[in-house]
């Protein structure tokens, strides 16, 4: 794995590295039939049929359906006559993500990797040891110095190991070192460039004090824009002195990409608070409402409490048009004012209160909401918002308003000696909410009482009645409620590994309708900001696409908003209610080809989990390779970016136009 050696004088056939389904083939349809219903046992047989194209969808299968128990049947499968097939072995094992699979993996690395068939399958296998791989062949990866920028498949593929390992927590300074030699040599291609910001822009606990003049020159020589905007928190990171020079003038410059400038807000975090501080407060009024919320956030998360009346003098001079921002920054001030500042907190939790009373719109209702949270006088307040008359999604901005309140660090001084009392009905009030089977707020009611940061479980003596209710729900209809409910009862059972369940199987894929649809088909997706292209998967995702195209057809998605914005992240639509918490009757199995989340305007699935999907969607404003082998990608942005990345939380979606 360390070393090349000259190639084979005999390279492999230059047969297809991947196999295209043919679904009006009976093989194929049957295969994806067995990987809907997660049957493993009957999948097995497909594993040696004589033809290399069946052995691989079958192969492939199981990195959707990430069965453990198929580990012993794919290990043969890395020594198949077909590369295709090795590929497909490789890449399903590493989603499973089992440890016996390691040395199976490190076994099939073929060292002759200068043929391009395996340089495809080292990468994979290299990508797979990242998700399945202790630290001791993470070492082993960072030690490969034989490498050369043409070996792009290999370079990429270690990239992605090296990434892999990190979202497990499992990290080296060798390998954060191999990730800026990446950034550091302009021949590298910039696909494995990405991978490596990225790594360093969501890697935990890495060293990076030392690394100023690589990653300082590795941005000013950097010319893409999807490299640069995850490369600048490293530079904050550094912590070095002449950071936040650097990253200021990221920030003024209007020239440059919006996407650069919020992370380079968001960079500040690891700097000294107080320079910062002028700086952020002229980026509030920003016109770029993304930009704007970045640096109210910041505010809200990174204050001081000295400082609250400062926020409340800044909130009250900003424009209201500029929602987002607007109560974010009274979010912050109700939140760095001490409770003993008791006039100044009551006319603003008044002023707040006025807003919510005359706006019509949930979305800003629910942004107005959990700035009230911040106030402990309205304990009661929410708990009536909860009960009133209002659309599902305020009150369930209330119930999240109340975890909020809750988590407040001078929750105990302000309530004193009722302060158990206080969260004591506090947890009561939720639990009732989660013990009704037909309330809507259950999803949010139990993530609010699992949360830790809450302290509201302990007073929840047992999970006997909540199982109860877990056992009546409608499913798949309440499948929010019951993914939320179930982490609940493990939180309170001191249970920590994540629940395996798995939506009994409810959506069948219509082949013949399928076979209707092209490979290719196309979208258009109107709003109120302007129309976004859209260009379906129909070979990477049949079930998803069949889905979405029916959903089209009936109209379904038509006056449905927004309802999550992240800036430079995701545009989030379709929720049946508009708080995110909405499903149809029915689920689709995730659908995890290896298909990468590593460029802008991907379209995937929102789920609440592995296969429990159904009709919210996705586009990115950016990468986000985190979410590669976890979310459904069914289609990509052909135009129209410019819109998405225009797009406000509670922006319509007026219609969706399928275009054959």
């Amino acid at each position: 794995m360390i070393s090349c050696v000259p190639a084979k004088k005999e390279p492999p056939s230059p047969e297809a590295l991947t196999f295209i389904p043919n679904f009006a083939e009976t093989k194929h349809q049957i295969i994806f039939n067995w990987q809907d219903k997660s049957a493993s046992d009957s999948l097995y047989q497909f594993l040696l049929d004589e033809s290399p194209q069946i052995r691989y969808l079958a192969a492939m299968a199981f990195g959707s359906n990430r069965d453990s128990s198929a580990v012993p049947k794919l290990i043969p499968l890395l020594s198949d006559s077909s590369i295709a097939v090795r590929i497909a072995a490789a890449y399903s094992l590493g989603q499973i993500g089992k440890i016996e699979a390691e040395k199976p993996l490190t076994d099939a690395f073929i060292h002759h990797d200068s043929v391009p068939g395996f340089q495809k399958l080292n990468g994979t296998i290299l990508e797979a040891l990242g998700k399945c791989g202790s630290s001791q062949t993470l070492k082993l990866i960072t030690e490969t110095s034989t490498y050369v920028p043409s070996d792009t498949l290999i370079l990429l593929g270690q990239a992605r190991g090296i990434f892999q390992f990190m979202l497990r927590n499992i990290t080296l300074p060798t390998g954060t070192d191999i990730m800026i030699s990446f950034l550091s040599n302009p021949s590298v291609d910039t696909s494995t460039q990405l991978l490596a910001a990225y790594y360093l822009h969501r890697g935990k606990n890495l060293n990076l004090e030392e690394k100023w003049p690589a990653l300082l020159t590795a941005y000013n020589n950097q010319k893409s824009v999807n490299v640069r905007m995850y490369l600048v928190s490293a530079l904050g990171k550094t912590k070095n002195e002449r950071a936040f020079a650097t990253l200021k003038s990221i920030i003024e410059d209007e020239s440059d990409d919006y996407r650069v400038r919020v992370n380079a807000i968001k960079a500040l975090q690891y700097l000294e608070y107080v320079p910062a501080e002028p700086l952020i407060a002229l980026m509030i009024q920003h016109q770029n409402p993304h930009i704007a919320l970045t640096a109210a956030e910041y505010f809200l998360q990174f204050g001081q409490a000295e400082r609250g009346s400062y926020y409340q003098e800044l909130a009250y001079k900003m424009n209201p048009a500029a929602w987002e921002a607007y109560y974010t920054m009274f979010a912050a001030a109700q939140k760095y004012i001490p409770s003993f500042y008791k006039e100044p907190k009551a006319a603003m939790t008044a002023f707040l209160k006025e807003k919510l009373e005359k706006e019509s719109n949930h979305v800003i209702k629910r942004k107005i909401l959990a700035a009230l949270g911040y106030d402990m006088n309205n304990m009661v307040f929410l708990k009536e918002i909860m009960v009133s008359l209002e659309p599902v999604p305020v009150r369930s901005a209330a119930v999240e308003a109340m975890g909020i309140l809750s988590s407040h660090p001078e929750f105990n001084a302000f309530f004193k000696s009722f302060a158990i009392d206080s969260r004591n009905f506090m947890a009561r009030y939720l639990l009732q909410l989660c013990e009704n089977p037909r309330s809507p707020l259950i999803a949010v009611a139990a993530s609010v009482l699992s949360n830790p940061e809450n302290n509201l479980k302990i007073y929840i003596p047992d999970s006997t009645d909540l199982e109860l209710v877990l056992d009546s729900l409608k499913m798949p209809v309440q499948i929010e409620d019951y993914v939320e409910l179930r982490n609940l009862i493990n939180s309170i059972k001191g249970i920590t590994t994540p629940p395996s369940f798995k939506p009994a199987f409810n959506h069948p894929i219509e082949w013949v309708v399928l076979q209707q649809i092209a490979d290719t088909s196309k979208v258009v997706l109107k709003t109120n900001r302007g129309d976004i292209s859209l260009e379906l998967y129909k070979n990477i995702a049949p079930g998803t696409v069949l889905s979405f195209q029916k959903l089209i057809e009936q109209g379904f998605y038509k006056g449905k908003i927004f309802h999550r914005v992240v800036p430079n992240f995701v545009i989030q639509g379709g929720c049946t209610r508009g708080d995110g918490f909405g499903s149809l009757d029915f689920t689709l199995r995730s659908e995890l080809p290896p298909v990468y989340f590593e460029s802008e305007g991907l379209l995937g699935m929102a789920s609440a989990g592995a296969d429990t999907e159904s009709q919210q969607f996705f586009i990115t404003h950016s990468a986000t390779p985190h979410l590669t082998g976890k979310y459904t990608i069914f289609g990509k942005v052909t135009q129209g970016m410019d819109i998405v990345h225009q797009i406000r939380a509670g922006d319509i979606i007026q219609d969706m136009i399928w275009v054959q």
